[in-house]
Parts: structure tokens; sequence; C-alpha cells
């Protein structure tokens, strides 16, 4: 799972920093760039949330609309090849993509795990996540 936090380093778009850009950590997404290529190699299930959603980019819940908790300052821009959307905003802005041809590599620009207490379709992404998870727990490489 990547999670939100800090911003995205805007060099791993090959963007200049904006006046906008928040608090980045360079060593973070060195980290993450490893783990995510590792992940990606093994075919193991992914999970991005909000920072996830840009990071993962540099099926969902089925067809229709639903309110999301979506207020961020950075977004995806455009997606990266690999990727195709799931949902996308009244505005434009990609909430949820996937990697197809993958196991399981979604990821969503809201924070369901603020609202998965009282919102059905925030349980049905992780509960998704985590029976993907488990299903590859019997064959953990070493």
């Amino acid at each position: 799972m990547f999670t939100g936090g800090q911003d995205v380093g805007p060099s791993l778009n090959g963007e200049e920093k904006d006046t906008a850009c928040g608090e980045c950590c360079p060593e973070r997404d060195a980290m993450e760039v490893k783990l995510l290529n590792a992940a990606l190699r093994r075919d193991k299930p992914i999970f991005g949330i909000c920072r996830g959603i840009q990071f993962i980019n540099a099926a969902l819940l089925g067809d229709g609309s639903f309110a999301v908790n979506s207020y961020h300052h950075q977004a995806v821009k455009e997606l990266a090849p690999a990727w195709s959307a799931m949902a996308v905003a009244s505005d434009g802005v990609i909430e949820a993509a996937y990697m197809p041809g993958k196991r399981f590599v979604w990821a969503v620009q809201w924070h369901p795990e603020f609202s998965f207490r009282v919102d059905g379709n925030s349980r049905k992404l992780f509960h998704a996540f985590v029976q993907e998870a488990g299903e590859g727990m019997g064959s953990m490489e070493k």
C-alpha cells in the first residue's frame, strides 16, 4: 500500500517545483520507487491512496457515480502509458486508475481510509485489496 503524505517530488515527472508544492521527501520517493518496482516484478497487489495515485502514476466499483472526499492541491496531470482511468471527476481530475495486465494495481486520489466506517464503496476498495493480498500469502517468495 502506497499511502498519502508529503508531496511527490516534481522531478519524478520531469516537472519543476511549483510554489503550490508542499514538503517533498526525496528519500521516500527513492525508497518507494524501489518498492513499487519490486512489487510490479512479482505481480503483488498494490493499492495507492492520494499521494499513492500520484506516485505510482509518474473493475473499480461498477458503473455510476458517487461522492468522494477529494481535496488536494496535487493530482495526476496525465496518466502514464501503462495506466487506465477508473474514475474521473466532473472537472477532469483522475480520481482512480488501474494498471491493466497486472493482478491488482489500483490507486485513488481521495481518502477511503477517512470514510470507510460510513461508506460502503470505501470498504469495497479495502476489501478487494485485502482479498487479493491474502490470496498471494500462500505463495510468498523468499
